[in-house]
């Protein structure tokens, strides 16, 4: 799974296609990382990835600031969260999301993600 969403050919690829891609640095240390991209009716955060060594000390919360002024802010952001990623969803919740929707979404291989699809307008 990581090689098809994050291989250095793959995040090439999605960039070429408009994918946008961001890292945090705590004192000069890599801890967060995002992937956004803007489609037509909104921007869809595909990847949003902070280090657990940080989590509660307001980086994630910044950094997602941070995105926001990067984006097309008349469309809604767009994502989609494990639903059995407490942490996350409410990170989500904190930050100005709402739950739009429930799917089971088959990835390949009888493998699903069972997730929401939350949205921030």
């Amino acid at each position: 799974m990581l090689a098809s969403r994050y291989s250095e050919d793959v995040i090439s690829k999605n960039m070429k296609q408009g994918e946008r891609y961001f890292v945090a640095y705590l004192n000069s240390e890599p801890v967060a990382y995002a992937a956004f991209e803007e489609r037509e009716a909104d921007n869809f955060l595909g990847k949003f990835y902070v280090d657990v060594s940080i989590h509660g000390k307001g980086i994630g919360k910044q950094f997602f600031n941070f995105l926001l002024t990067q984006s097309n802010t008349a469309k809604p952001f767009r994502l989609q969260v494990n639903r059995q990623n407490f942490k996350a969803v409410n990170f989500y919740f904190k930050v100005g999301f709402v739950i739009e929707s429930v799917g089971d979404f088959d990835i390949g291989n009888g493998y699903f993600m069972n997730d929401f699809v939350m949205a921030r307008a």
